[in-house]
């Protein structure tokens, strides 16, 4: 009788166990999905905001110009990382975009091309509690703006004062 029980329960057991794995691991499953998931959802967020203000920023510029002029219509920014990271990069590009925002809509006759890569150059991103620092390898004003950032992981600046 006592073989009969502990059998029982060494059967309950396994069974227990293996439903505990198998909950484990469908579960760990599950959260790589959602990951991914909401990555790909903080991407086309961006991407709408990115296009909500060009259509703003174009249709003031269109109602106020007069005639044919070119103006500022769309940034593209190309970010290349140290280590290819889709957060990261997507995060440093939405910042690059906010710091250029006040160019989409303008003339192209008021930009000073030589003067808007400057705005990025050499400019310090903090990205979750990690510093970058953004050198523009390349870039193109027209009425798109294209440029290629690099961007490098670097020691967060610590400022001392001498006493």
């Amino acid at each position: 009788m006592k073989i009969i029980i502990f059998r029982y329960f060494q059967i309950l057991a396994i069974f227990t166990l293996g439903a505990i794995v198998g909950a484990s691991l469908m579960n760990f499953q599950i959260g790589q999905k959602i990951d991914q998931l909401h990555q790909q959802n903080d991407v086309l967020v961006s991407e709408v905001e990115d296009k909500e203000i060009m259509i703003n920023e174009l249709d003031k510029s269109l109602k106020s110009l007069e005639g044919e002029k070119y103006v500022v219509k769309s940034i593209s920014i190309h970010i290349e990382l140290e280590k290819e990271d889709e957060f990261t990069q997507l995060e440093l590009e939405k910042q690059v975009k906010d710091m250029l925002l006040s160019i989409i809509g303008r003339e192209l006759e008021e930009i000073d091309p030589l003067s808007v890569p400057t705005i990025i150059n050499k400019r310090r991103v903090l990205i979750e509690n990690t510093e970058y620092l953004l050198e523009v390898e390349n870039s193109l004003i027209s009425e798109e703006i294209v440029m290629y950032i690099k961007a490098t992981k670097h020691a967060p600046s610590t400022h001392t004062s001498e006493d």
